[in-house]
């Protein structure tokens, strides 16, 4: 398979230094990290507990082109969801109900789609709900709850 790269941008904590690094959108040996707002920062932010660290990430096919998806996950378990276009500055957070929700498991289905896995809250027994999201429009996709189950009774 061959890979495509994404361009991350890096900046320092006093904004004075930036450092641009291309990483593969399929896997990747370096951590990526967001702050709250879709925006790349640095590991030792996120050890601080000022960032999410991308644990999904998916190329999905809009009206607009190609864009980057990610999944990113807080300390807490709550997660971020984030758009990015290849060659725009910093990603973009998307327009979904459950924004900063738990999330489980992250699926791509198609280019088009994904599916996503979210708790109403962090525990056991607690329902979880199957969204899937078509992305025509790359920041606010079309979301459509598929199934709710209770913990991990499917």
């Amino acid at each position: 398979m061959k890979s495509r790269w994404v361009r991350v941008v890096f900046s320092s904590i006093t904004g004075t230094a930036l450092t641009v690094l291309a990483i593969p959108y399929q896997t990747s040996a370096q951590q990526v990290y967001f702050d709250n707002e879709c925006k790349a920062t640095t590991y030792a932010v996120m050890q601080r507990g000022g960032a999410f660290r991308v644990d999904h990430t998916f190329q999905v096919e809009t009206k607009k082109g190609n864009h980057v998806f990610y999944a990113a996950r807080y300390g807490d378990g709550s997660g971020l969801f984030c758009i990015y276009k290849p060659g725009s500055k910093n990603a973009k957070k998307i327009s979904v109900p459950f924004q900063m929700g738990f999330f489980n498991n992250v699926i791509q289905k198609n280019s088009k789609t994904i599916e996503i896995e979210i708790q109403d809250g962090n525990g056991f027994n607690i329902p979880v709900t199957l969204y899937q999201l078509k992305f025509k429009n790359p920041v606010k996709p079309k979301v459509k709850p598929i199934r709710t189950w209770i913990g991990n009774t499917r």
